[in-house]
This record gives C-alpha cells, structure tokens and sequence, in this order.
C-alpha cells in the first residue's frame, strides 16, 4: 500500500505539473492580425476559366464562352444569397473588376464557383484571354473587387 501511494503520488504530481506547464501563456510570432473580408472588399486569390455555355449558371441564365462573365467561390456566393434560392443572389448580375499582372476586365457575375476558394473567381474563356493565354490555366495574385 506504501508503494502504491508513492506511485499515486508521482503520477498526479507529474500531470500536475505538465498540465501547468501547457496552461503558460505563448507569446505569439506574428505582427499580423486577422482582420474579416466582406463582400465588397479587394479579393486576393487565384483566376481560372471555365465554360459557361456548358450549364445554366447559379443565377439562373446561360451565358457563351464569348461573353465577359464569371463565377465566384461558392461561400461568397452563398454569403450574399437573399433566401434559399441561387437565382436570387445578390451577386448576380453585379460587374467586378479583376486584376492580374497590371492587367484587367470587367466581368458580370452570372455563377457560383463550387471549386474555388472565398477569395478565387472563375472567368470565361473570353474574360480570361484579357489577362492571359488560356493555356496558362490558373492566375496566382489576381485581384478583384465588385464595382
């Protein structure tokens, strides 16, 4: 029994002190804080192009590979939503400049992106030949910001 007293002992002083020694406070690395994006803020993201004439967009309406439009990221799109239908979102239809590389287009939202991120806008192959070859696939750095 004294042997298993010293050995309660040990255990409870050890997590004792480990669970101390993880309550300590860390002194963070970074200057930098997070600060919340809204809708009509700059967006920092990627470019990519897709085919708008393959599908009705979210906003309800067929659009051409020829025209200058585009789908935002599916979180952002859902943001702006009004109700629980997509055709009613408040991004539809809006007009967005998007910029890459001292290059820009002015593009109408028509569609909600399911694979971009909350900052990535998806253009038309037309929108996206303003800014570069499609063959290049993917803009890192672009920005864009609705009008």
């Amino acid at each position: 029994m004294f042997t298993f007293s010293k050995l309660s002992l040990l255990v409870v002083s050890t997590f004792g002190i480990a669970s101390s020694a993880l309550a300590v406070p860390v002194e963070s690395r970074s200057n930098s804080t997070l600060v919340a994006r809204g809708p009509f803020d700059v967006h920092n993201g990627w470019a990519t192009w897709y085919n708008p004439s393959e599908d009705i967009g979210a906003c309800g309406q067929m659009h051409y590979d020829s025209e200058l439009v585009a789908a935002i990221g599916h979180s952002l799109y859902e943001e702006m939503m009004v109700d629980g239908n997509p055709n009613h979102g408040k991004a539809c239809g809006k007009t967005a400049k998007v910029t890459w590389k001292g290059k820009s287009v002015t593009v109408k939202i028509v569609d909600m992106c399911m694979g971009c991120g909350d900052h990535d806008i998806d253009l038309s192959p037309a929108a996206f030949q303003k800014l570069a070859d499609l063959d290049v696939g993917q803009l890192v750095g672009t920005s864009w910001k609705f009008n």
